[in-house]
């Protein structure tokens, strides 16, 4: 059985302005209102106070068990013996790092394990000091197991069937461990928000249900990936037609999310899916008026924040390719190994190019104005 929480930590920011054009010199001077914001912020906070007040809340709560801490890319820190008590450590580690870096900390993901009241929880938090001005400053996962749901030494299969099978079927000690996994999830955003000056915080808790969704014995923990492992598929599958989901063969999939996209597909609110199918949308009109702006205006070169523009939407585009499978759990069709979406074969979306949005905004001058 395993619990999860999502809490999402703003903090005071101000908008990141881009470097202004010659044609924005020349408005300019001729006294033109130019805006210069993009769509991204930085946060006033630097990654080093964050972790620091971090710290101190987890110190708090009695959470000093670390299990690894990046810096930019870089891994400044890693328990790979499961050292108990070794967040003094991590933060050794860290002002080391800090002392030999040639630039000031951006981004850190920091995670520690910490047992209480019958779980195994596992909080991972993740700050950057410039973001997209929709995401948070910081994201805080949680994700809870319950120790009874563990297999004990000796334990055959049989008996752990029938040990959690007694568990699961009464809802009274269900609900009595969701309430102590939301109590300590609340414990945790107070004493963040005591901590971090002017946050504002939002959390959100959800049951995710027994680990691999049977009776049996849970599966070995796996260490985390950036990429999935590919769908495994039985021996000599039988080659069945996609008609209907009902006909449709779809093997267990072995995919492989790190702690942030199982929560982030589990917590309330729009999927995510179509909260970034809503920003792919939205950015690439936002390049194609900009593009066409610029060509009315007899500019040559493509303006500097189209260019990151598009870099944006393209990640965000393979982004969604990765996630959007999972987070719908398509079926995989064993004819033709790609996944179905609504009985049809789902096709990843194509990565947009530079000219790709010069003939979608040629497009947008030639078409008829709206009357």
């Amino acid at each position: 059985m395993r619990f999860a929480a999502s809490l999402e930590i703003d903090l005071p920011d101000d908008i990141v302005e881009r470097s202004p054009t010659i044609w924005d010199s020349c408005r300019s001077l001729l006294g033109a209102n130019v805006n210069l914001a993009t769509h991204r912020v930085r946060t006033r906070m630097e990654a080093a106070t964050f972790l620091h007040q971090v710290r101190t809340t987890l110190d708090t709560l009695g959470i000093d068990n670390a299990r690894f801490l990046v810096v930019d890319g870089v891994m400044v820190f890693e328990d790979s013996r499961s050292q108990p008590h070794d967040l003094p450590d991590l933060m050794v580690a860290f002002i080391d790092h800090a002392l030999v870096a040639s630039e000031g900390c951006r981004q850190l993901r920091l995670c520690v394990e910490h047992e209480e009241a019958g779980f195994n929880f596992e909080i991972e938090a993740r700050f950057a000091m410039e973001h997209e001005l929709d995401e948070p400053t910081a994201l805080v996962s949680v994700l809870g197991r319950v120790l009874d749901f563990a297999p004990q030494a000796g334990e055959s299969t049989d008996a752990y069937r029938r040990r959690i099978a007694a568990i699961v079927s009464d809802p009274k000690p269900l609900a009595g461990l969701q309430l102590q996994f939301a109590t300590f999830v609340s414990r945790l955003e107070q004493a963040l928000a005591e901590r971090l000056p002017g946050a504002s915080t939002k959390a959100v808790v959800r049951s995710l249900g027994t680990d691999g969704g049977s009776m049996g014995p849970p599966a070995p923990r796996e260490e985390q990936r950036s990429t999935p492992v590919p769908p495994t598929r039985p021996a000599e599958a039988p080659r069945i037609s996609a008609r209907a989901d009902a006909d449709t063969f779809s093997p267990p999939r072995n995919f492989t999310l790190s702690l942030e996209q199982r929560i982030g597909a589990a917590v309330a609110g729009p999927p995510r899916f179509a909260v970034r199918l809503r920003k792919i949308e939205d950015l690439h009109q936002s390049l194609i008026n900009e593009l066409a702006l610029s060509e009315r205006e007899s500019l040559d070169a493509v303006p500097t924040h189209v260019i990151r523009g598009l870099e944006a939407l393209n990640r965000l585009i393979e982004e969604h390719n990765f996630a959007f499978p999972i987070e719908r759990n398509l079926p995989l069709d064993s004819a033709t190994d790609g996944f179905l979406l609504g009985g049809e074969t789902w096709s990843p979306m194509k990565q947009v190019s530079i000219d790709d949005l010069r003939r979608e905004a040629a497009a947008c001058r030639k078409a008829p104005a709206a009357h």
